[in-house]
């Protein structure tokens, strides 16, 4: 249509010159002139158009929602999240700005992102309303990290939620479980108080002048004890002398933290899904593929080994949440379900013992 309205004027202004009998030259330049000028005109015209059917529609969809900064056309507040990072401490900032407890954000066309720092909002939002609010949001990286929202934590509400709820309700939280296991968990506690005293004795290793790395010794004891709870042991390989981590499990623990750093993390492609799979901006698609690629390179092949040991008959009891996995019934776990369950069950027990800064432990041999 745009091109035909200008078609028709460039014909009509054409032959209005020639009825006034102009010059050639000066007619060249007058149709070259008012081309342009229309082409411009309609842009102008366009652009205003555009603009003031958003924000008629912003107001129209927005009426009944909480207070928050005024969205783009289109792209909402995604150029104001880019270049306010980190993106929890901008919103804290907004609800201090707009003195409210609740607020929201439009990113990209349609989606409206709503933080709460109320107590009491938030019982409304996860106990009130949680059919509603039950379903996890479709973010890439948990998708990447749950293998497809194999898991129940990461996924959305649907039947593989209610599947893995299921499994995780009755086989690796039971109150059975937890007893069942507590002598691993007691093995792990005293292999850490061994390695402290191995550190105290010969003064090296994390050891300076009495002084204990608390955040590192306290997260290898947590990914010790999860191998050890999950796969019977606490060292891929050999590990250290002194019975500290080897280079396996270093890598391995620093995979699993890369992880928890970017799960649920702001990523553009979560808020423009044709975006997905297509564009990395950030890059954080890359470095999770990364991490996940090198937490499987040491979890996967004992997960198979494994499952190969129950069907030839050559593991018939149980040792560990893994062989309780495998032989779970009803629902029955395929070996990537199981291999999900494994990456997601081990990021998440390292979560509360993540740390911004380490912690020094100040200790005395004894005389």
């Amino acid at each position: 249509m745009l091109t035909r309205l200008f078609i028709s004027s460039h014909f009509i202004l054409v032959a209005y010159l020639h009825y006034l009998n102009l010059p050639s030259t000066s007619f060249q330049i007058h149709i070259r002139t008012s081309s342009y000028l229309i082409m411009y005109l309609l842009i102008i015209l366009i652009a205003v158009m555009y603009i003031f059917v958003a924000r008629f529609l912003n107001k129209k969809s927005s009426h009944s929602l909480p207070p928050g900064p005024t969205p783009l056309p289109f792209i909402g507040c995604a150029i104001q999240m880019f270049l306010n990072k980190p993106i929890f401490r901008w919103i804290h900032k907004l609800m201090d700005h707009f003195d409210t407890p609740i607020l929201c954000i439009r990113i990209g066309p349609s989606t409206h992102v709503i933080a709460v720092s109320s107590p009491d909002i938030a019982c409304e939002f996860l106990k009130k309303q949680d059919e509603i609010f039950i379903s996890r949001p479709d973010f890439m990286s948990a998708c990447l990290i749950s293998d497809g929202y194999l898991t129940a934590i990461m996924s959305p509400f649907g039947e593989q939620w209610r599947k893995m709820k299921n499994v995780i309700n009755r086989g690796m939280l039971s109150p059975q479980m937890h007893k069942w296991l507590q002598p691993k968990r007691d093995q792990e506690a005293d292999q850490l108080l061994r390695y402290i005293c191995n550190q105290i004795e010969k003064q090296g290793g994390i050891v300076d002048d009495g002084l204990i790395d608390v955040r590192a010794v306290s997260q290898h004891f947590f990914a010790n004890t999860m191998r050890n709870i999950v796969f019977g042991k606490s060292f891929f390989g050999q590990g250290m002398e002194d019975g500290g981590p080897g280079e396996e499990e270093t890598e391995h623990l620093a995979a699993v933290f890369t992880m928890l750093k970017y799960v649920y993390a702001f990523c553009i492609t979560d808020y423009l899904p044709w975006l997905r799979w297509k564009t990395d901006f950030d890059g954080h698609e890359k470095i999770i593929r990364a991490a996940i690629e090198t937490v499987r390179k040491y979890q996967d092949p004992l997960v198979d080994e494994r499952i190969q040991m129950w069907k030839n008959g050559a593991r018939k009891e149980k040792f560990n949440m893994l062989d309780v996995l495998i032989t779970f019934e009803n629902p029955k776990l395929t070996p990537g379900e199981i291999k999900a369950e494994i990456i997601v069950s081990l990021s998440l027990s390292f979560f509360f013992n993540d740390q911004t800064e380490p912690t020094l432990l100040e200790t005395k041999p004894p005389p």
